[in-house]
């Protein structure tokens, strides 16, 4: 009688647990799956100068190429007018600064702005290299918060940093033009041969 008694009581606790546990863990697991953009209200106050510095060097490095101290400035102008016009990319921006300063130290860097070409390269491969939807990332995001932080990088913000980057200046001086569309300059300028682009 002991036994059965037990059994019951055990399997109602299974039961319950079922009922109220299983829909606690897809809400949890759906969560950590995420990484998509959530738009917020414009947010005019300032970003953290080091986040978007190691943000601004990071965009640079998407595209192979290391920026000096005035096109940072001017990369990090583009970010913060992104953030101020949506406020949810303040998160965003965030945790692509951390993700980016935590794997650069991991690799003996101070930051991600202040790394090695090479670091910065095996950095952006990482982000870059393995699918966010394949099993084993899902797998990872589970338990890893920095697979997370990759997965939200390549899913929701490289978009948005590559369309930053190319309304910026750094990416037209490459291609070879000494100003880009909306900048006035010599109106015969097109009528002398330009420099090779450097693409």
């Amino acid at each position: 009688m002991r036994r059965r008694r037990a059994l019951v009581i055990l399997a109602g606790v299974l039961t319950a647990g079922a009922a109220l546990g299983f829909p606690f863990l897809r809400r949890e697991r759906s969560r950590r799956l995420a990484s998509f953009h959530r738009p917020g209200p414009p947010d005019p106050s300032p970003l953290d100068p080091r986040e978007l510095a190691s943000v601004a060097a990071l965009t640079g490095a998407l595209f192979g190429n290391r920026l000096d101290r005035d096109e940072m400035l001017e990369i990090g102008r583009g970010l913060a007018l992104l953030a101020e016009s949506d406020g949810g990319w303040r998160t965003e921006l965030a945790a692509a600064g951390g993700y980016a300063d935590r794997t650069a130290r991991a690799r003996g860097a101070a930051s991600f702005a202040d790394a090695a070409d090479q670091v910065r390269y095996d950095i952006v491969d990482s982000i870059m290299g393995t699918p966010v939807d394949s099993h084993r990332s899902n797998l990872l995001a589970l338990v890893s918060a920095d697979e997370r932080g990759r997965r939200l990088i390549r899913s929701a913000l490289v978009p948005a940093l590559a369309q930053v980057y190319r309304a910026s200046g750094p990416a037209w001086r490459r291609r070879g033009y000494a100003r880009w569309p909306g900048v006035p300059g010599d109106p015969r300028e097109y009528t002398r041969p330009g420099p090779t682009p450097q693409c």
